[in-house]
């Protein structure tokens, strides 16, 4: 009887300072590569709902700087202490101040004219901030974010000064308590947001960040692309909208972040009912971390053993499964079950006049003849 393997269990534990882990395939090995300098930036899950029509990619990616500034305050909120008591927070100024450094944002000094350029024109420019009543009702603040005092010539020991009004200040740095007091926030690494070449890549990097706990989230498409203020226009086929969206993030993402996604799995896009009873397009997202990659690699390489051992597989014969052993929809639990009811239809063969001869062509062709979507 063929023993089977125990397979390592999911690990839940967030790394702290993982520089790389690796993926197993049938016949090579691929490394995540994660940011040698991990900054991580804390912001209310509002923050991340929040509709930034208008905005650019530099123009995010200044933003998530600005949040960077505001992080003392973010976890002192975090851990149930008064943040307006900061020097930040000045009781007698309606607004907060505090300077920019354009190091924070990039370290091309050829792009500090179009990042002061675009600092500039964030101030005109409002966004629409989510936010629900005791009641649970739905309301939105549509307001500008800063002001800026800008310098005319900048190198790189250039600031800008900027300036919050207070009450914005509070929504950026307040994270409200959910059901049973968990905290609603999002987590991610600002090397990330600021190497983004999309600024899609960086909305849908935030996210999948809040919802990276949960391991995937569904979404209806219309509300997604809400999320992302695209113009109901704008990539009106799926076919454009996963092709100018959705893939350049993939690619920005893709085992170079904390966690990333695959739209090109089968189920990432379903036709379902909404409340309402109506036929609509959602997207389901599968968060993929680098956890899980290293996981699937102790699993797959169980499997791989197995095959080895019990059906002398090679190199050769894997590769031909690499669809299958690549396939990170496919449970490292349902590819063993597979393989040992084939084990057990070559053992009961033995006891037939028709026992099977070569055990590994037999295997090979059970397991690629297999359905494995269902």
């Amino acid at each position: 009887m063929m023993e089977i393997p125990k397979l390592p269990k999911e690990e839940t534990k967030a790394l702290v300072s993982v520089k790389k882990t690796t993926k197993l395939t049938a016949k090579t090995r691929k490394v995540v590569v994660l940011p040698e300098l991990q900054t991580y930036v804390i912001q209310p899950n509002r923050v991340t709902f929040t509709i930034f029509d208008g905005f650019s990619l530099t123009q995010l990616k200044a933003f998530s700087a600005i949040m960077l500034n505001l992080q003392e305050a973010v976890k002192l909120d975090m851990n149930s202490g008064d943040f307006k008591q900061l020097s930040l927070f000045n009781q007698f100024e309606q607004s907060i101040k505090f300077d920019l450094s354009l190091r924070d944002i990039t370290k091309d000094p050829r792009a500090y004219t179009p990042i002061k350029e675009a600092i500039s024109q964030i101030s005109e420019i409002n966004v629409k901030i989510p936010l629900k009543d005791d009641k649970g009702k739905g309301y939105h603040i549509s307001t500008s974010l800063i002001t800026a005092l800008i310098p005319d010539e900048a190198d790189y020991k250039s600031v800008i000064s900027i300036k919050i009004e207070r009450s914005i200040a509070e929504y950026l740095i307040q994270i409200p308590k959910g059901k049973k007091g968990a905290e609603q926030y999002t987590r991610y690494m600002l090397e990330v947001a600021l190497s983004a070449n999309s600024s899609y890549t960086i909305r849908i990097y935030q996210l999948i960040s809040s919802w990276k706990s949960k391991g995937g989230f569904r979404m209806s498409y219309k509300e997604f692309r809400h999320l992302l203020a695209i113009k109901p226009d704008a990539y009106s086929k799926y076919s454009d909208f996963k092709k100018k969206v959705l893939m350049p993030a993939q690619a920005d993402l893709f085992e170079k972040a904390d966690c990333w996604f695959n739209c090109d799995v089968d189920g990432f896009k379903t036709m379902e009912r909404n409340s309402e009873g109506q036929k609509e397009l959602y997207l389901n997202f599968k968060i993929i971390t680098p956890e899980f990659k290293e996981t699937m690699l102790k699993q797959r390489a169980s499997i791989v053993n197995l095959l080895s051992v019990h059906f002398a597989f090679k190199d050769s014969d894997l590769q031909k499964l690499a669809h299958i052993l690549d396939n990170e929809d496919i449970s490292s639990d349902v590819i063993i079950m597979k393989i040992l009811k084939v084990s057990e239809r070559i053992e009961e063969s033995y006891k037939s006049a028709q026992p099977v001869k070569d055990k590994k062509a037999y295997a090979l062709q059970s397991l690629l003849s297999n359905d494995w979507i269902k």
